[in-house]
This record gives C-alpha cells, sequence and structure tokens, in this order.
C-alpha cells in the first residue's frame, strides 16, 4: 500500500470501454522510491468533495413512470409528505442527492406500500442493518401501529 498523497494534473475524460480503466497522471514526492517511471497502478482516487453531502438508502427512493425521483419524509406530527428529489449516483446501496432534502430529515425505508401522503404514521428508526439491507422487510404486517414503517435519518 502507498500511503502518499499526491496532486492530480491530468485525466481522461472517458473511460476505455476495453479495459474499465482511466487514464490519470498524478504527482507524487515518492520519498522511498516505490513507484518508478512507467509504472501502473490501481488505485482509490475520489473525484470531488461534496461538502454536506446527503446520502439516501436506495430502497427509499422511488421512480416515476416520468423519469423523476421520490421520496416519502416524515414530517411534523409523524405525517407523510411526499418529497421530490434529485440523486446523482449510486455509493454503494445508497443515492447521493442533488436536491430535495435537508440533513436529518426522516425518510421512509420499509412500508412504503402501505402508506401514501398525508397519512399518520408510527415510525420507528432504523438500526444500521436496516438501512444497509436492501429489500428486507423489517415492519411486520401484523403491527397494530397505523400505517407502520421504518425510517433512516438523513445525513452526510
Amino acid at each position: 500500500e502507498f500511503d502518499e498523497v499526491g496532486e492530480r494534473q491530468f485525466s481522461d475524460a472517458m473511460v476505455d470501454e476495453g479495459t474499465g480503466t482511466v487514464n490519470l497522471r498524478v504527482l507524487f514526492e515518492n520519498k522511498e522510491k516505490r513507484l518508478l517511471p512507467g509504472m501502473f497502478v490501481r488505485a482509490d482516487v475520489p473525484s470531488t468533495l461534496i461538502k454536506d453531502a446527503i446520502l439516501v438508502p436506495q430502497r427509499a427512493v422511488v421512480r416515476q413512470a416520468t423519469g423523476t425521483t421520490s421520496t416519502f419524509v416524515v414530517g411534523e406530527d409523524n405525517v407523510i409528505e411526499s418529497r421530490n428529489i434529485q440523486v446523482t449516483r449510486a455509493i454503494g446501496d445508497q443515492w447521493l442527492l442533488k436536491t430535495g432534502l435537508e440533513s436529518g430529515e426522516r425518510v421512509v425505508i420499509s412500508g412504503l406500500q402501505k402508506i401514501k401522503p398525508g397519512a399518520k404514521v408510527a415510525p420507528e428508526e432504523a438500526s444500521s442493518s436496516d438501512t444497509k439491507t436492501a429489500g428486507k422487510e423489517t415492519s411486520g404486517s401484523n403491527s397494530s401501529a397505523p400505517n407502520p414503517s421504518k425510517t433512516a435519518t438523513s445525513g452526510q
């Protein structure tokens, strides 16, 4: 593992479809002379730092027939609101949001088929395993609470 931080000087705009690679030129101090001219390396290179980014579990996002995306938010007094959102890209099992939510808002990740805007719910906070396991049903249909749902808190 190479622990030095370098400065990106150039990157191709296109991904080579045959190899799935992108050419980059990164300048390193290379104090220990571990990198030699002409070497090829595999590297994780962050492209951009997005301040105050919001990630939302993919299973909380609903794609409409029109191509727009939305999510259900648990608002004041535990009333469901439908919120139009814009997503940019997937990061693991979550979507990076462009617009539509504020940090700390609660999104519904389970029981989406049982709720609609204006419904009052008795939400349960999701555990980290709930937000990481796509497709896992986390609210039982035998719950005594009307329109049961699990929520995840949007945030960085």
